[in-house]
Formats: structure tokens, sequence, C-alpha cells
């Protein structure tokens, strides 16, 4: 469903440029949602330690899912790369990983790896607590809401400026929940737009929403935006594009290898990874305890 759809139209034009410039690989399409972490699992089980997605944040996601939560085969094994196909492509932003099928090819020819974070997700909802990794954002408030909002969408009629719009569409009916935030013995409570956790830099479709990230540094980087008033938004908008949000004066930016967020007074607090709607509930984030080795660009 990646690229609002358009993969499986366009594969067989792909994979006929694939073979060409000399790269040897087997593909299956994914059937469902969640498919392709089970992909690449079973990928893994019989023999392959390559592991290439084509889509967007979404497939991004769940390959690195099926990866992480199987123990049969060990990460430091294990290679991975995406080549974008997505809407927002927000991940392969901050590796500048190429689209042109020659340039990508090149670039796995090259074999720079790099060992890249993951984050681990564990949200309590009642008595159960759900696990989840990511591999670039984890947002919650706010860009939650909007994530699951976009899922109403059909994944055909998605576009790259989709979640620009429904900033704009549902900033007006949305409500800044009370937060407690605990980090580094520290504690913020106050009511909260948003707060992302990166490993990568880019959200949202390009919106630099955690520009101090870095996916090699083992720590989380931590955006968290105060509530302020709604007819501001429009106006600070282009900031999450240009990465001046550090100058916004309800912004706060910070590093820590972990965090604890939960509502006060039972508002809700909303969570999403890597443009996927997970849920609500009391959340922990942190760094996963092992990296997962990532073909990206040669540095010159």
């Amino acid at each position: 469903m990646a690229g609002a759809s358009r993969l499986k139209a366009e594969w067989p034009k792909m994979e006929s440029k694939l073979t060409s410039v000399g790269l040897l690989f087997t593909y299956e399409f994914t059937k469902s949602k969640g498919h392709a972490g089970s992909l690449a699992q079973s990928a893994l089980q019989q023999g392959y330690r390559k592991i290439a997605g084509v889509g967007g944040d979404g497939t991004n996601n769940e390959i690195i899912n099926g990866i992480i939560s199987q123990s049969q085969i060990p990460l430091d094994k294990i290679y991975y790369s995406l080549l974008p196909f997505g809407t927002g492509n927000d991940w392969s932003r901050t590796h500048e990983i190429p689209r042109k099928i020659k340039d990508w090819v090149a670039m796995l020819k090259g074999n720079q790896q790099i060992d890249h974070n993951i984050g681990l997700l564990e949200l309590k909802n009642h008595d159960s607590i759900q696990k989840r990794y990511f591999i670039n954002v984890a947002g919650m408030a706010f860009d939650a809401h909007i994530v699951k909002m976009g899922e109403r969408f059909p994944q055909k009629s998605r576009r790259k400026f989709l979640y620009l719009w429904l900033i704009l569409r549902w900033i007006w009916t949305f409500s800044s929940p009370l937060l407690k935030v605990e980090f580094e013995n520290q504690t913020r409570s106050k009511k909260f737009y948003t707060i992302n956790c990166g490993v990568c830099k880019y959200a949202g479709g390009g919106m630099k929403i955690v520009p101090h990230a870095d996916p090699e540094n083992k720590q989380l980087a931590i955006t968290m935006i105060k509530d302020f008033s709604k007819w501001k938004v429009p106006f600070d908008t282009p900031k999450l594009f240009s990465g001046n949000l550090k100058n916004h004066k309800h912004t706060e930016m910070v590093f820590s290898k972990k965090i604890k967020v939960s509502s006060v007074k039972n508002d809700l607090l909303e969570i999403e990874t890597d443009g996927e709607y997970i849920g609500a509930g009391e959340v922990f984030i942190s760094l996963y305890h092992q990296s997962i080795k990532v073909i990206v660009p040669k540095t010159n």
C-alpha cells in the first residue's frame, strides 16, 4: 500500500531495474497490516541476513519490529536497508537514502554501515503492557491524535501534505492533556501540546520535530512543547520544517536515556510510533539495549 498504493503497479518496472544493475534478491508482497514483520522473521529463519523493505515509514516500522522481536538470529548478524517509496519517508531523510534505484543499489554495494539505535516503547493500559519498537520518532498528545485522524483516510488518498492539513484541521478541537513527564531525575507537570522522542530527526512528512536527534547517540532526543494559544499554531508550524523549534518559548529540548509520561486527572494520553497509532495510556520509552546494522550512503 506504500506510496498511496502506487507500489504494486510500479513494482514490475522497479524489479527490472534492480535486476539490471546486478542485485540478487527474492521478494514478497505484504498482504495486511503487520505482515512485513512476519515476512522479515520468515526470511531470517530461511537463512537470509540482508533484509530490505520497499515502502515508507509504516513498512519500515513493521520490519524493524519483526527483526527486533525475534530472538533466534543475533542482531549483529543482520543488515537492514529501506528503498524509500512512501508518502512521508521521514526516516530515510535523516540518512539521505536515495530513492533512485541505481543510486540505492550503489549505496548497498558501498556497504557503509552504522550501528543504529532502536527505541523501545512500553504502553501501559489498565493491567496490560504493550511493547513496540521504533527506529524514527515516537509522538504523544496532539502528534498521536493527528496520526489517528489520518488513519481515517484510505491509503490511496494519502499525500505528502496530509499531515500538515490534519494539523490545521484538528488543532481547533484538540485539548492539550495535563501530563506528568519524568526524565533524568526531573519532573514536568503541565499541559502539553505534543511530546516527541526521537532516534532520528524527522516526522510528519519532513518536519524536524526532534532536530537534535542522532541515531548513533546513546540517548533519546526529546522535544516537549507546552500548551499555547491555538491561533499561533499556523504561524509557528513553519518552524517545524526549518528546525527552529529550539527558539520557540514554549519548547524544551533535552536528551535522556529514558522517559516516563503519564496523564493527570485522567486526561487522554495518545501515542504513535513511526507514524503508526498505538493507543492511549501511561508510556515508558527508552533505548533498546542493542542496535541494528543499517546500510547508509557513504559520507565524504
